[in-house]
């Protein structure tokens, strides 16, 4: 496991842009931590390297569910928080979105067999904070 520190925004930005280059359609990257840890700060900065440009990109905590298009691929990008059941991925695409895009999972966990079971190429982010920085721990 390797832990790297995120000490601003640029720090989150340069990494995420290095990442995003592992990525493609059908990669799957699950983010877990705390809240206020970082996911979903991460995720903007993964989208808007993915995407090639600055878009709005707001957490889908409330609407489980945002999608972003490019011209190469589709971003789903889930937040699994409210769930209650597993199964209630499969209202939201999730199938879909596995073979189709690249998807981002907040809040993974209620549905780890279902991604196991489904996602062909996962990557697992773990962010915590310990009070002055965000850090960020992923095997290689």
């Amino acid at each position: 496991m390797i832990s790297i520190n995120l000490n601003s925004i640029d720090d989150t930005n340069k990494f995420a842009f290095d990442f995003s280059k592992k990525l493609s359609v059908g990669s799957v990257v699950c983010l877990s931590g705390d809240l206020g840890s970082g996911k979903t700060t991460f995720c903007k900065a993964l989208i808007n390297s993915l995407i090639g440009k600055d878009i709005d990109v707001v957490s889908p905590t409330f609407n489980l569910l945002n999608i972003y298009n490019s011209d190469k691929f589709d971003i789903y990008h889930y937040d699994f928080y409210r769930l209650n059941d597993a199964d209630e991925v499969f209202n939201l695409d999730i199938d879909y979105a596995f073979d189709n895009a690249i998807t981002l999972i907040e809040w993974p966990d209620i549905a780890n067999d279902i991604i196991n079971r489904l996602a062909k190429k996962r990557f697992d982010l773990f962010f915590s904070f310990d009070g002055t920085s965000r850090i960020l721990s992923f095997s290689n």
